[in-house]
């Protein structure tokens, strides 16, 4: 699934130009990554992508679905098809790591895939710590956990906002690897915002935001 950018001038909150007139594309065929300086708008684009809504002109699609995120049927509609991990994480901190993923299933009655979460979990090393509160846990423990929950909605669209900021360089490598085998085996468009140029693989989509442009690289 194709998410595509036409003529889109995005805004920030405080009205400045994130930038303007961007057209541009991100799919499946490899990991999309979003790069630029601190503050010059990386997360407000992944934030805008997710539903939030910003003041914008142009257009964006997901699929075939233009997007204008203005109604509440169009809001939901929309969040059910794109998992958003955002900087914040949005944890239950007073839940156990184990019922932080399964509350998104009980709310949803979306299908709960076992097998998919044992191998998950093992691959992140959370099975010895799905008991804990997440209150116990590392903040790099809490971001795998944050990713684990947005791998386990397999939504079209995975948007990840740093989400190797708080990892050493073997897990940053794990995650991902594990993004990468994701969209590999179900399809999965996936961006990442990083500042951890080290983080990106060779084979990468790689868009920066620099002089309220988007260039691709």
């Amino acid at each position: 699934m194709m998410i595509n950018l036409k003529a889109l001038t995005l805004y920030g909150f405080n009205g400045s130009i994130i930038f303007s007139n961007a057209t541009c594309s991100f799919d499946n065929d490899q990991l999309n990554f979003i790069i630029g300086k601190s503050g010059i708008g990386k997360s407000s684009l992944l934030a805008f992508l997710s539903g939030i809504p910003f003041k914008t002109s142009g257009e964006v699609y997901f699929g075939d679905l233009k997007r204008l995120f203005q109604t509440q049927n169009e809001l939901i509609q929309h969040r059910r098809s794109v998992a958003y991990i955002p900087q914040q994480l949005n944890l239950f901190n007073h839940f156990s790591v184990d019922q932080n993923i399964k509350f998104y299933f009980s709310q949803t009655r979306t299908p709960f895939d076992k097998t998919l979460y044992d191998a998950l979990m093992e691959k992140l090393t959370l099975h010895t710590k799905k008991d804990m509160l997440v209150s116990e846990l590392s903040i790099g423990q809490q971001q795998r956990v944050a990713i684990l929950r947005a791998l386990m909605m397999k939504t079209p669209y995975i948007l990840a906002d740093e989400p190797t900021g708080n990892l050493d360089p073997k897990n940053s490598k794990l995650v991902i690897d594990i993004f990468d085998e994701f969209r590999k085996q179900f399809g999965t468009t996936v961006i990442i915002v990083s500042h951890n140029y080290v983080d990106i693989p060779i084979d990468a989509k790689v868009v920066e935001i620099k002089n309220e442009t988007l260039i691709h690289h």
